[in-house]
């Protein structure tokens, strides 16, 4: 008996870790494939399993069968929502606004130093733009992605080579590059 319990133990576990990857992916200005994929794969393999370990064993539905269920569906809800990025970016704010005061007044295009992390963040760069400050996500940046990151924008979303810029909370936004 408390060899099946551990089995169900463990697939609830593995269900939460490609829960998480997914969450993760989707609390950053734009979703990291290399968490999503896997996570979603993670999710469905340990869902497969958990079914054909009750069809096979002949299992009666008790509460603990509504658990993996649960688990999928809080991850759909919370992901088509994006409360994922609202959540991790909450926790993040007030460190942004931190290194915010402390960047010179905005002005001519040019590059600044930032610390490698703010809040749950990494990031790369910052740039000072007429229009606010732009930083980017670490990661973002490479060659198959033209980066994105976080932007703090008061006078609304500036013109810069085409990015997008989506409203979080108040004067940031999110933004990727369109390129």
């Amino acid at each position: 008996m408390w060899r099946a319990r551990l089995a169900a133990v463990a697939l609830h576990l593995v269900l939460l870790t490609g829960a998480f990857g997914v969450m993760w992916s989707l609390s950053c200005a734009a979703p990291a494939v290399w968490w999503l994929a896997p996570g979603l794969l993670v999710m469905f393999a340990a869902t497969v399993a958990g079914v054909l370990r009750r069809w096979l064993r002949r299992d009666r539905y008790t509460w603990r069968s509504a658990i993996m269920p649960a688990i999928v569906a809080a991850t759909v809800v919370a992901g088509t929502t994006g409360a994922p990025l609202t959540w991790r970016w909450a926790a993040s704010e007030a460190a942004f606004d931190r290194v915010r005061a402390t960047l010179p007044p905005t002005g001519p295009h040019r590059a600044v130093g930032v610390p490698a992390h703010i809040g749950w963040y990494g990031v790369s760069s910052a740039d000072v733009y007429p229009g606010g400050y732009v930083f980017t996500a670490a990661g973002t940046d490479d060659l198959t992605d033209c980066g994105s990151g976080f932007a703090y924008l008061p006078g609304g979303p500036i013109d810069v080579a085409g990015d997008q810029f989506v409203r979080i909370h108040g004067a940031w936004y999110r933004w990727t590059c369109s390129s």
